[in-house]
């Protein structure tokens, strides 16, 4: 998947909530493609809203690989303030999604409170060197399993662990290092 994942030139030094904008854009472009693979491997979907509730389990996770990846190279306000704005900003987007699919409701509160669910479940789990371990690939995989549909539900979580989850990461980490080539932290 190719992901425009570096700064333009000529446009100033970037903030942390510049950082957090682009990178929640390239989180969320990086979990709508993932839907799409998982389709074209024959993992079934319905719904749009329901195409919405596996983006919403891969932007978990890559928040996750984002707060994880920002540990070392930021101070914990930075990092916190990173985060913070990162969350923010897929919020906006699926909120903005969700009214467009599925009309006037509330979809901030309850996506907040499974956000902070997720990363409480997902700061268990391992991450070395820089990479998920395969407690947290394991856990993410079995997060999405119940929001696909019944057709090869049962190997949702393989094909996650093994496959989307991988590759998702690779893609967030290689554009979050080149934002940050060109940022002012």
């Amino acid at each position: 998947m190719r992901v425009k994942n570096r700064w333009q030139k000529g446009k100033g030094p970037k903030s942390l909530e510049d950082l957090a904008k682009a990178l929640g854009f390239i989180a969320w472009q990086i979990s709508a493609n993932a839907v799409l693979s998982l389709e074209n491997n024959d993992y079934e979907t319905e719904s749009n809203p329901q195409r919405l509730d596996i983006i919403e389990e891969f932007v978990c996770f890559l928040i996750q690989c984002a707060d994880r990846l920002a540990h070392d190279k930021f101070s914990d306000q930075d990092r916190h303030t990173l985060i913070t704005a990162l969350a923010n900003k897929i919020i906006q987007t699926l909120h903005e999604n969700r009214l467009e699919i599925q009309g006037e409701g509330e979809y901030q509160a309850p996506f907040i409170h499974k956000l902070n669910q997720r990363l409480s479940d997902f700061s268990e789990c391992q991450f070395e060197n820089g990479t998920p371990g395969y407690s947290l690939y394991r856990a993410f995989g079995n997060f999405v399993q119940p929001v696909m549909g019944p057709h090869n539900n049962r190997w949702v979580p393989d094909q996650i662990q093994d496959i989307e989850g991988p590759e998702a990461f690779k893609t967030f980490k290689t554009s979050m290092q080149n934002l940050l080539k060109g940022s002012l932290f």
